[in-house]
């Protein structure tokens, strides 16, 4: 299957799901970080906020807050470019590019030490696909000593993802069934 093929497929399965699976799910997911070592240890997180479809983690990012971590989530700044801003709260919001919520502000740039990345699909490899815009491949790679987590629903998880010499892997992918550890 190509990327592309496999794209389709996938937002096809998501389109399938109702609001109320995605948060049944999502509130599983969010269990399943927690119980990532990486993740309970991180004082400096980022996260997503979710588009359509999208596992919602914006109960662990709440969360987060009340338990003194940093908290961080993105913003487009150019073709495949993101930056990372500190969250305080949804006030801190606008709406940015492709109708994502964003915070305002200025980049953060200190030391992250654990980023969740959406991702259409992924595979037991660690291996990821987005959208094919490249910006979580060009973040990680600003961040490679940061511990990442792809997280997506179950039926997400395939046997094989299509990759290219600048895909970034993820050091785990967590569902709302499992935590799957990479290996490389």
């Amino acid at each position: 299957m190509t990327k592309q093929e496999l794209r389709r497929y996938i937002k096809g399965l998501r389109n399938g799901m109702s609001g109320e699976q995605i948060q049944q799910y999502s509130g599983a997911v969010c269990a399943g970080l927690e119980s990532v070592p990486q993740f309970r240890n991180a004082a400096v997180i980022a996260f997503f906020w979710p588009l359509k479809g999208e596992v919602d983690l914006r109960s662990l990012i709440g969360k987060c807050l009340t338990d003194g971590k940093t908290v961080l989530l993105p913003a487009v700044v150019g073709p495949s470019s993101l930056e990372l801003r500190r969250y305080s709260g949804p006030e801190c919001l606008e709406c940015g590019n492709f109708g994502v919520m964003e915070p305002v502000g200025k980049a953060y740039m200190g030391k992250v030490d654990f980023v969740v990345v959406p991702g259409l699909a992924f595979d037991a490899t660690g291996a990821r696909i987005g959208y094919g815009k490249g910006y979580y491949d060009h973040l990680l790679e600003k961040h490679t000593e940061s511990f990442a987590a792809g997280v997506c629903f179950d039926a997400m998880v395939v046997e094989n993802v299509p990759t290219e010499p600048h895909d970034r892997r993820m050091h785990v992918v967590v569902t709302e069934n499992k935590v799957l550890e990479i290996t490389k």
